[in-house]
C-alpha cells in the first residue's frame, strides 16, 4: 500500500503575495494527510509502502529521495517491462530488464534522474518509509532560447564578455618558396596575455581568400607535424592558415619545449580549473578574429579545424562565439566531436583543465552534446573526421549509431536537420588528425572554395604517409604518434611540402621572450585568474551579506 502525503515548499509566485516558509511538523502537514498545494516547479512527498511498488518511469521529474525508516531493495535503471501511460509524462510498468539492486536503509540520499526506471521490491513483512522531492525539469532547450543558454556558457567558463583589442603585431615575414611565405605574429588574449602564432599565407592571392585556423591535441602545438602540413598545404592552395601554441605548450611555456602539458596539470592556488578551459577557448575567439582581421582574407570565409583535445575547443568555440567572433563557416573535428554524456570521455577526471572542468561547468544545460551541436549548426556545415580503431572514439561505442543518435537529439532542439555534422570513418584508423587528406580538402572546398584548387585536381593529387614525410623533413610527431595506425599512416595530399625547422616555427625572438615570459606563458596568466576568483569569491560575500 503507498500512502502519500503531498506538501509544495515553494515560492508562492501567483498564489501569494510573497513567499513563505512552511514546516511539517513531525513530518506531517499541519492541513492534513491529504492535504495538497499546487507548486510551481516541485514538491514534497513522504511516501509509505507495505508491499513492492510498480516501476516508475518520470519523463519530466528528477526524484530526490531520503529514506527515513525502514527498509528495502531499489531496483534501478535497465529497461521496464510492461510499460504504459498512466499520467501526463509518467509511465508505470511491471519489472526491470538489467537494472541493478541496492538494499536501502535509513539515511540513504538518493537520486534518481528523469527517465530512469526504478521500483522498489519489499519482502514480506518490510516496510518503508522516505521523503521524496520532485523536481519539474526546465523546459528543454529549444532554437528560441539557445541565446540565453550560449550567454550563461560563456560566464560559466569566465570567458571575457567583451573580448579584448587584437593588438596584433607582425615580427618577421619569410618566403618558403615562390609560392607561400610565413608570418611571426602575436596577438591579444585575456588577461594581457598575448598568442604567439605562424601565419601560412600565398604570395600573390586571388583577391580576399579564405581563413583557417588550427587548434592543437594534446601535445601539439604550432611545431606539430600536423600543423604545419595543414599550414603549408592550404597556403599553397591559396588560402590563409593560422596556427598557434596552446597555453602550456612551446612559447606558452616557462620551458619552452613541446608536450609539456601545463594546462593538464593542477595549477597552484585556482579553484576553479574551467578558468583554464575558458583561456583556451577565448585563445580560439581571438585566433578567428585575428583571422578576419587581415586584409587578405574573407571573412565570410573562414573555417575552424580541431584535432583530439582542439576537436573539444573548436566545437565549443563554434558554439559559444558571439557576435564579436567572425562566423565560422566551416568546422572540421578530427579525433572527437563525440561529445557524450555524464562519466563518459569527455567528463574525464584525468583532465581537469582543459576538457572536464569546461564541460562538467556546463552540466547545467542538460543534454549537453545536443545543445553545443545545435549551437554550432546556427552557423554552418560540420565535417568530423575519425576511425573506427580510435580508442577515444569507440571507448564508449561513439561511431555511426552514435552519431545518428546524436544528430536526432540536434533536430530534436534546432526543429531543423540543416548542418548536422556530417562523418567520414577510416576503418582501422586510430587517433590521428585528418586535416590534410583528400575528403578533408573536397569537403573544404566546397565550403570555402580555395582560388588555386579544383575538385578534378584535388581528386588527381598524389598522397604521402605522414610518417614518410616526417622522416623526410624532421618536422616534431609526438612519442608514439608516428604509428602506422595513428598519425604516422595519415595518407596527406603531398605536394612536395617542405620543411620547417624549430627557429623559423618560433615567432617571438629568443632575447625579447626571454626579457619577459609573462605576457605568454601559463604561469603568467595564472596570477591574474587568481586574482579574478578572489575578487568574485569578495563580491559574492558581500552580496551573501548584504541579503543573508
Amino acid at each position: 500500500m503507498l500512502l502519500p502525503i503531498v506538501l509544495a515548499l515553494a515560492f508562492y509566485q501567483q498564489a501569494a503575495p510573497k513567499p513563505e516558509v512552511l514546516f511539517w511538523p513531525h513530518g506531517v502537514s499541519p492541513l492534513g494527510a491529504e492535504h495538497k498545494d499546487v507548486f510551481d516547479n516541485h514538491l514534497l512527498e513522504v511516501s509509505h509502502r507495505d508491499k513492492s511498488g510498480n516501476v516508475e518511469v518520470h519523463l519530466t521529474k528528477t526524484d530526490v529521495m531520503v529514506i527515513q525508516s525502514g527498509t528495502a531493495t531499489l531496483v534501478y535503471g535497465g529497461e521496464g517491462v510492461g510499460m504504459h501511460p498512466t499520467a501526463p509524462n509518467e509511465l508505470q510498468g511491471t519489472s526491470i530488464k538489467g537494472g541493478q539492486q541496492r538494499r536501502v536503509e535509513p539515511g540513504d540520499v538518493i537520486h534518481i534522474p528523469t527517465a530512469v526506471p526504478h521500483q522498489f521490491l519489499l519482502a514480506p513483512g518490510e516496510t518503508i518509509t522516505y521523503l521524496v522531492v520532485k523536481v519539474v525539469d526546465p523546459p528543454p532547450p529549444t532554437a528560441k532560447n539557445l541565446e540565453p543558454l550560449r550567454e550563461k556558457s560563456t560566464a560559466s567558463l569566465h570567458i571575457d564578455n567583451l573580448l579584448p583589442p587584437l593588438l596584433k603585431s607582425t615580427l618577421i615575414s619569410v618566403n618558403i618558396n615562390q609560392s607561400i611565405h610565413i608570418e611571426h605574429v602575436t596577438y591579444a588574449t585575456q588577461d594581457g596575455q598575448r598568442i604567439p602564432a605562424i601565419v601560412y599565407a600565398p604570395n600573390h592571392p586571388t583577391g580576399k581568400v579564405p581563413g583557417l585556423v588550427v587548434v592543437n591535441g594534446h601535445g601539439g602545438d604550432k611545431s606539430s607535424w600536423y600543423a604545419v602540413y595543414t599550414g603549408l598545404l592550404y597556403a599553397t592552395a591559396g588560402a590563409v592558415v593560422i596556427t598557434y601554441d596552446p597555453i602550456g605548450e612551446f612559447e606558452r611555456s616557462t620551458t619552452r619545449g613541446s608536450e609539456v602539458g601545463e594546462h593538464d596539470k593542477p595549477q597552484p592556488g585556482l579553484k576553479d580549473p574551467a578558468r583554464v578551459g575558458g583561456l583556451m577557448l577565448e585563445d580560439v575567439f581571438q585566433s578567428l578574429r585575428y583571422a578576419a582581421s587581415r586584409p587578405d582574407v574573407d571573412p565570410t570565409r573562414i573555417a575552424l579545424l580541431g584535432y583530439s583535445m582542439g576537436s573539444f575547443h573548436a566545437l565549443l568555440a563554434s558554439a559559444l562565439a558571439g557576435p564579436d567572433v567572425p562566423k565560422i563557416r566551416a568546422l572540421v573535428l578530427s579525433g572527437g566531436g563525440n561529445l557524450d554524456g555524464p562519466n563518459e570521455y569527455w567528463d574525464n577526471p584525468g583532465k581537469p583543465n582543459c576538457q572536464s572542468g569546461p564541460y562538467k561547468a556546463l552540466n547545467f544545460l542538460g543534454d549537453r552534446a545536443a545543445v553545443l551541436w545545435a549551437l554550432r549548426a546556427q552557423s554552418g556545415p560540420s565535417l568530423v573526421l575519425n576511425g573506427t580503431e580510435d580508442g577515444l572514439i569507440t571507448k564508449f561505442n561513439e561511431q555511426e549509431p552514435f552519431f545518428n543518435t546524436l544528430r536526432d537529439h540536434i533536430a530534436a532542439v534546432t526543429g531543423s536537420r540543416t548542418n548536422l555534422p556530417e562523418t567520414v570513418w577510416y576503418p582501422g584508423v586510430g587517433h590521428r588528425a585528418s586535416f590534410m587528406t583528400r575528403e578533408a580538402a573536397l569537403w573544404l572546398h566546397h565550403q570555402l572554395q580555395f582560388p588555386n584548387w579544383s575538385d578534378a585536381q584535388i581528386a588527381a593529387f598524389p598522397t604521402i604517409r605522414a610518417a614518410d614525410w616526417v622522416a623526410k623533413t624532421h618536422v616534431r610527431i609526438s612519442k608514439g604518434y608516428d604509428a602506422e595506425q595513428k598519425e604516422g599512416g595519415t595518407l596527406a595530399l603531398d605536394l612536395n611540402l617542405p620543411s620547417l625547422t624549430r627557429e623559423q616555427l618560433t615567432a617571438v625572438p629568443v632575447d625579447l621572450w626571454q626579457k619577459d615570459p609573462s605576457p605568454y606563458t601559463l604561469q603568467g596568466w595564472l596570477p591574474h585568474a587568481i586574482a579574478a576568483e578572489a575578487a568574485e569569491s569578495t563580491a559574492a560575500a558581500s552580496v551573501q551579506s548584504t541579503h543573508p
